[in-house]
């Protein structure tokens, strides 16, 4: 990375402490991470004003094994498809290209960690194995135009909205890294740094988790959250700092960095920390999961009426709205103003097919009659099911 001492010398900004905060408390907005859940969510019109199935066309070059990320532009729907390439759908669903580029020529990548789109739908970077790849959108062609070495550790990445500079976040996983989070230009100059201050000395091997690094976009912010602290932090185009965001409060939970530098002393005392694995936001409610003594929750904040609801682990949130199978808010880095969810050919088929879909009683019943004309269309070996779900206001 370029002129990575220059920048921490003008960006001093850090907040060592768990709970420091840049500005007070009273302007953001805090979450006590430990207390009990008001309710469970059970019916997805809860929190839900509409939902929406899009079977993703199957064919030859669109086959998908896994949906590990979605990015969804003004008129396209962009999937990484199990780390190994990006393909493109428009808004129905309808195959238009794809990025399969996996070698170690030029324009090639490994495995992709993470992509995103820019905000002008023109720009398309990759992540993989410590460099950014940018390629050009031109039409339904995805063309090289540049790579950017990094340095091991970077786990994800994204365009600061209504810019063509990205934020890259990494794991605390060598104990010595300058910086977890910085903004850098296309060319990989660094613009905007904020100084790690969970520096720690490693001793043996230590471990790494892919969740060691989130980040999500929120309206016209890319917020970002580190492991050692309750605060999740923003940056926008207009910033010159990173600013606090939200506080999920650990209650002094939260595991100091000492637990990835002595694997004694993090055995000795794991029942003792919580850990945030996924955090996500749209504009009323918050997503996030986390552990605490061993065991595991999935929590959906209500921003405007302060109440929690817990989430059973897995596919538990009834689509009382148009009569489809079972939802589970959990796809990771999903992003923007709508929940994302998939689900299976096979499963939607057969659900269709059951007496919980006949006798269900929905709030849509033109939605429920329409579910039956997908499934008619589909095949039961075809792709998943994207599910868009558009949270009230």
């Amino acid at each position: 990375m370029k002129n990575l001492a220059s920048i921490v010398l003008i960006v001093l900004l850090c907040s060592c402490g768990r709970s420091k905060n840049l500005t007070p408390v009273d302007e953001v907005i805090r979450i006590d991470l430990l207390s009990e859940a008001d309710m469970t969510l059970s019916d997805i019109s809860e929190i839900a004003s509409g939902i929406e199935y899009i079977p993703l066309q199957t064919t030859d070059s669109s086959l998908i094994g896994r949906i590990d990320k979605v990015v969804i532009t003004e008129d396209n729907i962009y999937v990484n498809n199990r780390g190994s390439e990006i393909i493109c759908f428009n808004k129905i669903g309808n195959f238009i290209s794809k990025l399969s580029k996996r070698g170690r020529g030029p324009g090639e990548y490994a495995s992709i960690w993470d992509f995103d789109i820019s905000s002008d739908s023109k720009k398309l970077i990759l992540l993989s194995n410590g460099k950014i790849l940018l390629y050009n959108i031109v039409g339904n062609e995805f063309i090289f135009s540049k790579s950017v070495d990094l340095y091991e550790g970077v786990l994800r990445t994204s365009f600061i909205p209504g810019t063509d500079n990205i934020l890259l976040s990494n794991g605390p996983w060598f104990g010595n890294e300058t910086s977890l989070n910085l903004v850098v230009n296309l060319d990989g100059d660094t613009l905007l740094l904020k100084p790690n201050c969970y520096k720690y000395e490693k001793s043996g091997a230590g471990f790494r988790a892919i969740n060691d690094a989130i980040q999500y976009r929120l309206g016209d912010k890319i917020c970002f959250k580190e492991g050692f602290s309750d605060t999740i932090f923003y940056v926008n185009s207009k910033s010159d700092r990173h600013s606090p965001h939200l506080i999920l409060d650990s209650h002094g939970t939260v595991p100091p960095p000492i637990v990835r530098g002595d694997m004694e002393y993090a055995k000795a005392h794991a029942g003792e920390f919580s850990s945030v694995a996924i955090a996500y936001e749209v504009p009323r409610y918050i997503f996030y999961y986390y552990m605490y003594k061993s065991t595991r929750h999935k929590i959906l904040y209500d921003k405007v009426s302060n109440k929690k609801y817990e989430l059973a682990l897995e596919n538990a949130i009834a689509d009382d709205l148009n009569g489809g199978p079972n939802i589970d808010l959990n796809m990771q880095n999903c992003t923007g103003a709508y929940f994302y969810s998939s689900v299976d050919a096979f499963i939607f088929k057969k659900h269709i097919q059951s007496d919980a879909y006949t006798n269900a009683a929905v709030k849509e019943q033109k939605k429920k009659v329409e579910l039956k004309g997908i499934a008619d269309l589909i095949k039961e070996t075809d792709n998943p099911l994207l599910i868009i779900v558009t949270p009230k206001d």
